[in-house]
């Protein structure tokens, strides 16, 4: 019985150092594509978005390159501030992950392009921060 004893107390003293473990989880965590959400809310947030005025069509690619590609047509601006709107939305519904980005598209080039998303791109934000990215 001491024995088993003293074998708990050793296991319990070398569990000291699990906070480092579960710091290290976390930033992984962090880092992890936004595969994890539950799939009510990604519908509830399509229904949501799609209610818009501005926005016709979207797709969402959990984990897969961008995350959110929102078509729209096209007034001749850029619609980056329509991306960070959409992320702004997702960031109340605890919808952005490490990776979640958001690409407005305009859906007449997105058809003449045969499905070139970058090359009709209007806006692209990264979520976490609200950078816009380039293409």
């Amino acid at each position: 019985m001491r024995l088993l004893c003293l074998a708990l107390a050793i296991l319990l003293t070398a569990c000291s150092n699990a906070p480092t473990v579960v710091a290290s989880n976390a930033q992984a965590a962090a880092a992890a594509p936004s595969t994890d959400f539950e799939p009510a809310a990604i519908a509830a947030m399509k229904k949501q978005l799609l209610a818009e005025p501005k926005i016709r069509d979207l797709t969402f690619n959990g984990g897969e390159g961008v995350t959110w590609q929102i078509g729209v047509d096209s007034d001749g601006t850029s619609r980056v501030g329509l991306a960070r709107y959409v992320c702004q939305l997702l960031g109340e519904k605890q919808l952005v992950g490490a990776t979640t980005d958001v690409r407005i598209v305009d859906l007449a080039k997105l058809d003449q392009s045969g499905g070139d998303f970058r090359g009709a791109s209007l806006g692209h934000v990264r979520c976490r921060d609200e950078m816009s990215l380039g293409e």
